[in-house]
């Protein structure tokens, strides 16, 4: 018995809020949520939202709740039995395409299969901690957003669509032994569940039998009436219809479509083949959604590389472990020859100061325009614009090169601390460059990452790659800005000053466990408490691969997706503009 894994699953895991600890995982989770409303990084099975809405309906009319514990244990009972009947199913299934992965609950419920003979014992056996198992920890907000359900004081109630789905799931399990006279029940044979996963699996959506398939399509494409006009569920059908249009170009040349390669057409309207640079281009209509994803992904560079620069600090701080440093102390280990050398050689020029503190900035920002454009002119908004349209795949340096080369740099057995603060800055400066033509018309795209960017509550902006610009832009007007002033910076607004307000603002929220501490002040000095790597932001493509192959829209041909017919129908109607 196993369990098949395709190569678009990229295993997801939970993480604690704790392990963010700049902050940086606000914008993108913004910048996700207004692209994918309804869809994250652990809904990866477009089946669960079916089986979830019949859930609550099923809870609803059959069982008497009088408080929010009698609907749990409901829900409950039917989430462990259906997890049970898809690995019954996985068990008798012999189709290679049939795909068992992601099942909520998933170890436990097979430990449990494995060491029962022919009869279940449910009562008392949990397959996850929630009381609402899967759709506590993963699918009830996104089942929300998509407008299925909503609260009714102790308990969840479906919406007019909600039921609609909830029925069309219904028209598969109601065929079943289990719906018949096993819901809710303690020992139930195992030949209940083997019938009940041969009906309605998780894997068995794509087909054209499956009765909740052509509803999903519409709810999660946004194709539906209750989706008509409203704004994210429109950027949620450009992502999707995006995401099969990458499919259908990469299938044609046998490349499979990964989150780097989508990420990568994104930014550069490019992507890799056999280490060659291709041009990609879609539809006019797909433009903005491709822009927006371009955006997501320089805060994605931005947050790993200010990560970066926080892993660097605290090695630092961990090489000298036993009498800490001060900021000034900590500073002025970049300021020597070295990195001078360091700048010199990733920018393939001459620079004849002797010290970061004499290296003018505005010259540095003219060395990285130059590299793309060719010619040694100051940051404007043309050469801006001409250097974001000329910077890719193809160049010198690119963000990609950079944050490669950092990696390695992480990877080596010793830290370079010019080179690898040399490469981080160089980074966050081609960001500056790349995106400070959008900042100043404020274009659409750049307007939508403001308005993302902005933390409600606090009526303030959270960092990233706006507010970055803005404040680099002022800092410019000094014309005696140097390397060294941006460094500094950079270190103590984004890095320290930023660690240490993310850190105080959780021990204020927090009521029980106090969170993780990376670094502490002792005195006058800062020391090390533990180490921090960084990571990049997850773009939910590997959950939009999955939900569209159960969709059957898309299906993987050997290690490579193509379209199936229903989805370059739907890619043509949709990515035309035909409704």
């Amino acid at each position: 018995m196993s369990f098949l894994n395709p190569v678009w699953t990229k295993p997801a895991s939970i993480t604690k809020k704790t392990l963010d600890p700049l902050g940086l995982d606000r914008i993108s989770d913004r910048l996700t949520s207004s692209m994918l409303t309804g869809i994250t990084a652990l809904t990866m099975r477009a089946r669960y939202y079916s089986f979830y809405v019949w859930t609550i309906k099923n809870v609803n009319e059959t069982e008497k709740i009088n408080r929010l514990s009698d609907f749990e244990n409901a829900f409950f009972d039917r989430e462990r039995a259906y997890a049970m009947a898809c690995i019954a199913h996985n068990e008798k299934s012999s189709n290679p395409n049939e795909d068992h992965s992601n099942i909520q609950g998933l170890r436990e419920a097979h430990g449990k299969w494995q060491e029962s003979g022919t009869t279940l014992r449910l009562h008392g056996f949990r397959h996850l901690g929630n009381r609402l198992g899967g759709y506590g920890y993963y699918y009830q907000a996104s089942v929300g957003n998509l407008g299925l359900t909503q609260q009714e004081h102790i308990k969840d109630v479906l919406t007019p669509l909600g039921v609609r789905l909830a029925e069309a799931f219904e028209k598969k399990v109601s065929k079943t032994k289990y719906f018949e006279k096993f819901i809710g029940k303690n020992l139930i044979p195992k030949s209940v569940f083997h019938d009940y996963g041969s009906k309605a699996c998780l894997c068995l959506l794509h087909g054209e039998d499956a009765s909740d398939r052509d509803v999903l399509r519409e709810i999660l494409l946004g194709t539906n009436e209750e989706a008509k006009g409203v704004a994210h569920h429109k950027n949620r059908q450009d992502t999707l219809v995006l995401v099969l249009h990458v499919i259908d170009k990469l299938g044609k040349l046998l490349k499979t479509a990964d989150e780097q390669t989508f990420l990568n057409i994104a930014y550069f309207r490019q992507f890799l083949l056999k280490e060659k640079a291709i041009d990609y281009s879609c539809p006019s209509k797909l433009n903005q959604a491709l822009d927006r994803w371009k955006l997501f992904r320089g805060h994605d560079y931005f947050s790993f590389t200010c990560e970066s620069l926080f892993h660097i600090f605290l090695e630092s701080l961990d090489i000298n472990r036993n009498k800490g440093l001060s900021f000034t102390q900590f500073t002025s280990l970049f300021d020597t020859p070295e990195f001078v050398q360091e700048i010199a050689s990733v920018l393939r020029t001459q620079i004849h100061a002797k010290s970061p503190k004499k290296i003018i900035l505005n010259e540095i920002l003219a060395n990285i325009v130059k590299i793309d454009t060719g010619s040694f002119s100051e940051l404007n908004l043309e050469t801006s614009y001409e250097f974001d349209q000329a910077c890719n795949l193809d160049s010198t340096i690119n963000e990609q090169i950079l944050v490669d080369k950092l990696i390695e740099e992480f990877e080596s057995e010793e830290l370079n601390l010019e080179k690898s603060v040399i490469l981080a800055s160089l980074v966050l400066l081609l960001i500056f460059a790349r995106f400070y033509w959008r900042s100043k018309p404020a274009e659409a795209s750049w307007k939508w990452l403001v308005s993302q960017s902005i933390d409600r509550s606090k009526n303030k902006s959270d960092l990233g790659v706006s507010i970055f610009v803005y404040e680099l832009e002022r800092r410019l007007s000094n014309p005696e800005y140097s390397l060294y002033d941006f460094v500094c910076w950079i270190y103590e607004d984004y890095i320290i000053t930023q660690a240490i307000t993310v850190y105080n603002e959780k021990v204020g929220a927090s009521l029980y466990n106090r969170p993780i501490s990376w670094f502490h002040s002792d005195g006058k000095v800062y020391r090390i408490d533990r180490g921090y790597d960084p990571r990049f932001r997850n773009s939910r493509f590997y959950s939009c691969i999955s939900i569209l192959n159960d969709l059957g829209l898309c299906t993987l041909n050997e290690d490579y997706y193509v379209l199936t017919n229903d989805g370059k129908t739907m890619l043509h109607r949709l990515a035309s503009g035909e409704e």
